[in-house]
Order: C-alpha cells, then sequence, then structure tokens
C-alpha cells in the first residue's frame, strides 16, 4: 500500500512538474533558442570527479567557453594549467611546459558524440542533440533542467545522462552520470 502511495505521488509531481512545462509553451526548441542567443560565452566553473578507484574526488577550476558553431574550450586553471581546445573533431591539448597534442576525436566517436552534446547544447542544434540523446525538459524558463539521456549505441555503454540545468538562459550546472558509477558535477558561473 505505502509503494502505490508513493507511487501515485511520484506521477502526481512529474505530472505538474510537466504542466509547468507545457502550461508556459515551455520547450527544448525555446530554451535552446535562449542558451544559443549568444554566439559567444564564457564561463567559470568548479568541478568534482567522483571515480570509482580514487578514495577522493579530483577538483579542478577554470573556465568554459564557446564560440559559434564549434569551438569549445575548457582551460583548467587549478590543479595544473591545462587548455582542451575543440575545434570541429579536433581535439588541441595544451599542458604547461609540454609539447602540445592534437587527438582526432572522430577517432573517438564517444568522446566526439559527448563533445558534440556541449556544442549542440550551446549552439542550439536539437536535430543534434536527438542524433544522439532522449531529451527530456522539466521546470520552467526561470528554473529549468535538461536531461540528455544516451540512444545513440557509443553513449549507452559510457554514459547513463547528461544532466543540465540553468535558470533562463544561463547554465549553472551540468552532471555527467557514467554507466559505471563515476560522475562529474561541474558549477559555472558567468565571468
Amino acid at each position: 500500500m505505502k509503494f502505490f502511495k508513493q507511487l501515485i505521488v511520484g506521477i502526481i509531481f512529474y505530472s505538474c512538474s510537466m504542466l509547468t512545462v507545457a502550461s508556459e509553451g515551455w520547450s527544448v526548441e525555446k530554451l535552446l533558442a535562449k542558451i544559443s542567443s549568444h554566439a559567444k560565452f564564457e564561463y567559470r566553473y568548479s568541478e568534482i570527479k567522483h571515480i570509482g578507484f580514487l578514495q577522493n574526488p579530483l577538483k579542478s577550476k577554470g573556465v568554459l567557453s564557446f564560440s559559434s558553431p564549434d569551438i569549445l574550450q575548457k582551460k583548467v586553471t587549478f590543479p595544473k594549467k591545462n587548455i582542451y581546445k575543440i575545434i570541429g573533431d579536433r581535439l588541441i591539448i595544451s599542458r604547461e611546459n609540454k609539447p602540445q597534442k592534437e587527438v582526432m576525436l572522430s577517432n573517438y566517436p564517444e568522446m566526439l558524440a559527448l563533445a558534440d552534446s556541449l556544442r549542440a547544447t550551446f549552439a542550439g542544434n536539437e536535430k543534434l542533440l536527438k542524433k544522439f540523446y532522449s531529451l527530456e525538459l522539466k521546470g520552467n524558463r526561470l528554473n529549468w533542467k535538461l536531461t540528455l539521456t544516451p540512444i545513440d549505441i557509443d553513449l549507452i555503454e559510457k554514459i547513463e545522462f547528461i544532466e543540465i540545468q540553468g535558470k533562463k538562459g544561463l547554465l549553472k550546472r551540468v552532471v555527467i552520470k557514467e554507466v559505471n558509477g563515476d560522475r562529474s558535477i561541474m558549477t559555472v558561473t558567468n565571468s
């Protein structure tokens, strides 16, 4: 009996949250248009990565930036200075006191799909997102959560979900949960 009560409460809560989205005419398309209204942006971030075989989480800080249509850069300032820049399907890695490396993401489909999920979100490319994920939007214009659940075979084996949270057209948090239990939580603020 208790289970059924919890189930009903859950269904009601879910239905109400979806009504909020529908009643305002709020949709994935409108959210992506709002996010992509800036051709270029920069966020300060702090990230915590929980990795199963490590006793303590890995922490980093830096700047995440995007330039339309497809340049995504993660500049790590703590604990070590590194720059990861994706242009098209090229990942350029610059590390302090080390030679620059270049990796073709087309050789690593799951990495390319993960990069494309962020770039497609920032660029407002719903069609590309739907190529790799099912999309679920909850909340309203002021406080929203977009959950990306993989449908692409390469991603299904690696990623359980990506959850992007924000307020209005601004990102606030990105959570990536991997199938093996590892997860990354990135909190962002406007620069």
